[in-house]
């Protein structure tokens, strides 16, 4: 018996319920350390009424802040207009300002995003603009959002004088959730902008919404990817007047994000606008990230079927779906779904026709693999990660929505959907079913299994597998750095969530972001005294060395306190040889690793489509 989708009624049913309930985590926000020795404070701008926010602080000792020469307003004016923003303060105690809910683009439903247009006088930019319309998986399947969504945000450490002279480099974050749910808003600058780094997130349509094809140019999807672009020109044409480098980019993302910024790499629209690039948790070579044309074509039939719209011309079928109001459209993604909870992957990236009407319009018309062996990918810098099991957020979510019992009893009759393989129209399914369950159980049957056995199965098909992919076809053309996250034993794993130990539960999916960004809707802020504080500042150190020159370095004496010495600290070295590949691993003990790839090397074995090493 497959697990059924709930259907739109317990959708909505949700929704009634989080307007009476907020189904919005109160997490404790992270708590700020005054370099100069001052007490800790709670750092709650972010639930202070935004016109009152506290213009006190004393900031760090740096070339941007100088509380005589801080303006009362905080202003800036980009080639559109005049903003005007507030302040903040990060984890370290640096004042920073933020600019909030900048439009960057409009669209209408399913077309071409266009640039914002220009405005007179000062436009407020003190509070995140509107989510994009979603099917929110993590939040009780509750619907929200809207369809004018296309807002970015802006966090800068130059707050006086000339901000154009200082030129920071700049990192563009883009959000993950497997491109159906999620918000630029999601992770917040409290410990990024502790160093010298301007930082930008971003809303992009999502979903139905965001990447419904026809499979030609009819409607050619990509609309989410193509929005990510739009905010990168912004950037790129704007971001000077935030103390920022154009020149200085780095795209960084996790999961579908992380994805999202490997594919800009090759994409002509977006390719010569950046100069780095990090990727967590994903690469464009994960069989989820491009669907076939064939398969957007067919999702998009499903859902047309459902209204009852006709199918067989791509214009009319298209013309009757923008009839539906939006809520229903998205909420109805919920009956795509084969198998609930994983993998929550509806509307995808896809392949695009070259357009003659519209030339240039195209994202992305060549698979990665394709576009590597043609060398037609940007050889830029690129940091690509995982965590150690990947594929325990989806176990969490199984335990969460059904018995974990009756998951393993039905498991020959659901593997197919977990694993994704039911696309691939394979005739012999079943045995690469058994075949998989064999190698990860071992002789032992499938209500035997742990949850590590399950969790190793998705975390290689989904995660590794296609990450080593990426490692080996990326070294070949650019310096590549890879890490590999496995610090659990704090108290903000996702083994918390299930009241497991985290030592036992391991570091899940994502887990590693809430390291460089603090996170809005995840986990709470680092505390007094967590060694997860410390091991973020680590963290932090070699990533911003990374946006600011490419490399990876370890430059702060400080960051690890007593915990950890410099000294002991490796040099993070690139992938040389694609064939045996070198990972910094971060765990209690930081140190280089060469990863067994056993695991890796079985699902080549099975000579699957969307499986196949590139070496």
């Amino acid at each position: 018996m497959v697990f059924v989708p709930p259907a739109p009624p317990m959708v909505f049913a949700v929704n009634i319920l989080c307007r009476l309930f907020t189904c919005k985590e109160p997490y404790q926000l992270p708590e700020i350390v005054y370099d100069n020795g001052n007490d800790l404070i709670s750092a709650n701008y972010m639930n202070s009424n935004r016109n009152d926010i506290d213009d006190d602080g004393s900031g760090e000792d740096n070339n941007f802040f100088d509380p005589v020469l801080a303006p009362e307003k905080n202003l800036v004016e980009t080639e559109k207009g005049v903003l005007e923003g507030y302040y903040q303060t990060t984890s370290g105690g640096r004042k920073i300002g933020a600019f909030e809910g900048i439009r960057y683009g409009q669209a209408h439903r399913w077309e071409k995003a266009l640039a914002t247009k220009g405005w007179k006088g000062v436009l407020q930019a003190k509070a995140p603009g509107s989510d994009c319309l979603q099917f929110h998986v993590k939040k009780l399947l509750s619907i929200y959002g809207k369809e004018d969504c296309l807002f970015l945000n802006v966090y800068t450490p130059v707050i006086s004088g000339n901000k154009k002279n200082a030129k920071l480099p700049v990192v563009v974050y883009i959000h993950g959730g497997s491109f159906l749910f999620g918000s630029g808003s999601d992770y917040g600058p409290s410990y990024l902008l502790n160093e010298d780094v301007v930082l930008v997130n971003l809303n992009y349509r999502l979903g139905v919404l965001g990447f419904m094809s026809t499979g030609d140019n009819v409607l050619p999807g990509n609309f989410g990817l193509k929005d990510q672009a739009l905010a990168i020109h912004w950037v790129k044409d704007n971001i000077a007047a935030f103390g920022g480098d154009p020149d200085q980019i780095t795209l960084w993302g996790l999961s579908a994000g992380g994805a999202s910024v490997h594919l800009h790499m090759m994409s002509n629209q977006t390719k010569h606008l950046f100069k780095r690039a990090i990727s967590q948790s994903a690469s464009a070579f994960c069989h989820w990230v491009v669907s076939p044309p064939w398969r957007a074509r067919g999702t998009t039939e499903d859902l047309a079927k459902y209204f009852h719209c006709p199918i067989n011309n791509a214009e009319e079928m298209v013309r009757c779906l923008k009839t539906i109001d939006p809520v229903s459209v998205v909420a109805a993604q919920v009956h795509l779904l084969k198998w609930i909870p994983f993998p929550p992957l509806i509307f995808v990236p896809t392949l695009e026709l070259e357009n003659e009407e519209d030339p240039g319009s195209e994202f992305l018309t060549e698979y990665p693999e394709d576009l590597y062996r043609k060398g037609l990918v940007e050889k830029k810098p690129w940091i690509v990660s995982t965590t150690e099991h990947e594929g325990l957020s989806a176990i969490l979510a199984v335990e969460l929505l059904m018995r974990w019992s009756g998951f393993k009893l039905y498991w020959n009759k659901i593997a197919k959907y977990v694993l994704d393989l039911d696309y691939l129209e394979l005739k012999n399914v079943r045995k690469i079913v058994d075949k998989v369950t064999r190698f990860y159980l071992g002789n032992r049957k499938s209500t035997e299994g742990t949850q590590f056995d399950y969790s190793n199965m998705i975390t290689d098909r989904y995660f590794h597998f296609p990450i080593v992919k990426g490692i080996q076809a990326h070294s070949e053309i650019a310096p590549t750095y890879s890490y590999y996250f496995s610090f659990s034993k704090g108290n903000y794993s996702l083994g918390n969530w299930n009241l497991h130990r985290p030592r036992e539960w391991g570091a899940g999916h994502g887990e590693d972001e809430h390291y460089f960004f603090n996170s809005t809707i995840n986990f709470p802020g680092f505390q007094r005294g967590d060694p997860e504080y410390k091991l973020s500042k680590i963290m932090l150190n070699f990533a911003t060395n990374f946006v600011m020159n490419g490399t990876p370095t370890f430059t702060r004496s400080d960051s690890g306190g007593n915990w950890l010495k410099e000294s002991q600290l490796p040099i993070w070295e690139p992938v040389v040889n694609p064939r045996k590949i070198s990972l910094l691993q971060f765990d209690e003990d930081i140190k280089m690793i060469t990863p067994n790839l056993k695991r890796v090397m079985f699902w080549e074995s099975l000579h699957l489509p969307d499986a196949k090493l590139w070496l």
